[in-house]
């Protein structure tokens, strides 16, 4: 990364820490990267893997990483009926992310979608293996904004379904996603705001 790279992302990321391992260059949040374990792990991944690449190395460090339950109490719903659960699972996968959503809906129904993507702005494939349908498209493009912050597009046919952007709390202990959907007018509304823990 040059060094124009590190100031802009340090303008957004107050926590950002670079540190050169064995001659290379990585970065990620200081919290982690300033860890004496965590910089013995670096080395002995680099010496597995030299071809290996420091930004794809330090993405494991982003606070989205983990397992996330919606609370129900703090998220509101203005579409249809709030779901009795939702269960996310982030996994970081090369250079992006795999999601694996599972939701119990109102009525009961057991759902579960899943979508690996860069933070790149592409397309990528949106699945289910429940067997039903994959509502709100089947595609999804994710984009980050900026530590904190990533946007969701999912889409059906090439045409924008559904805007989702989500929040990091500063703490990473808890993520807010609002969802903005286009109606049949083709008028973006507010359908959700959803308040996800940390697991």
């Amino acid at each position: 990364m040059t060094a124009a790279g590190v100031k802009t992302l340090e303008a957004v990321w107050p926590t950002l820490q670079v540190v050169t391992v064995d001659g290379a260059t990585h970065w990620g949040d200081r919290g982690i990267l300033t860890q004496p374990e965590f910089l013995a792990s670096l080395r002995q991944f680099i010496a597995a893997h030299p071809g290996a690449s420091g930004t794809a190395l330090a993405q494991t460090s982003n606070s989205e990483v983990g397992t996330w339950k919606l609370n129900l109490a703090k998220s509101t719903f203005n579409r249809g009926p709030a779901p009795k659960s939702v269960t996310i699972k982030i996994e970081a996968a090369g250079a992006g992310y795999k999601t694996i959503v599972d939701t119990v809906e109102s009525d009961g129904r057991v759902r579960h979608f899943e979508a690996t993507a860069n933070e790149d702005g592409k397309d990528y494939p949106r699945i289910t293996t429940d067997g039903g349908l994959l509502p709100n498209g089947d595609v999804v493009a994710l984009t980050r904004v900026d530590a904190n912050t990533t946007t969701t597009i999912q889409k059906k046919d090439g045409k924008v379904i559904l805007t989702r952007t989500s929040v990091m709390s500063s703490d990473g202990r808890a993520m807010t996603t609002t969802t903005t959907a286009v109606n049949a007018l083709g008028q973006r509304t507010v359908n959700s705001v959803g308040v996800f823990d940390k697991q």
